[in-house]
């Protein structure tokens, strides 16, 4: 995906709260990445979320947040690009498990904004099925799905037809996960998904 933004010259910046965040060094680390990744920003406490957006949202987890921090990353990328034909803002909001029980659902939204318009995503992870860890892998991987949809590049599918998003279980979800198993290859046991990644696209004139 960065080698084909970097062929087309595409210019991103991406704000990213709430989960998500392994998206940084899965972008950062591929050779060339600077040619198109302008900035990534994590204001991760309200605060710092509040004085981006520049105002107090209703929710902080919402599809008008993720597309607030969409247009506002559009148009860094095109301040800090000096108005470059190919911008791309992407904006991630999640809430997701924590050291104590969340009331509401485990969920995020994202949205990548482009010169043709906005393309939306929502996600709702159950409960309980995958440690933090797994949920924010997931979420970033479902952040780097639509950033592929919007580009035009949309990421494989791992080798037993899952969506590149769509990560498996976790055995024991209360365990710490060992960063060194990312292909999520050890679980392959039956598993019904039943998380479903709604997109939707909103033109821009």
């Amino acid at each position: 995906l960065i080698r084909v933004m970097c062929h087309f010259a595409t210019q991103l910046v991406l704000y990213v709260t709430g989960g998500g965040a392994q998206i940084a060094p899965w972008l950062l680390a591929v050779p060339g990445a600077s040619k198109s990744v302008l900035e990534l920003q994590v204001p991760y406490a309200q605060a710092s979320l509040v004085q981006l957006l520049g105002a107090k949202p209703r929710k902080f987890c919402s599809a008008e947040v993720a597309k607030d921090l969409a247009s506002s990353a559009y148009a860094r990328a095109r301040e800090l690009s000096g108005e470059h034909k190919y911008c791309v803002g992407l904006g991630c909001t999640a809430a997701l498990g924590s050291d104590r029980p969340r009331r509401g659902e485990h969920r995020c939204f994202i949205a990548v904004r482009t010169s043709g318009g906005v393309h939306s995503a929502e996600l709702t992870l159950t409960k309980g099925r995958r440690n933090r860890w797994l949920e924010d892998a997931m979420v970033a991987r479902a952040a780097l799905y639509l950033l592929g949809h919007a580009c035009e590049s949309v990421p494989p599918h791992f080798a037993d037809g899952r969506e590149f998003w769509q990560l498996l279980p976790d055995r024991n979800p209360d365990r710490n996960c060992d960063p060194a198993v990312k292909n999520n290859d050890m679980m392959q046991e039956g598993w019904a998904n039943e998380e479903i990644l709604n997109l939707s696209f909103e033109p821009r004139p």
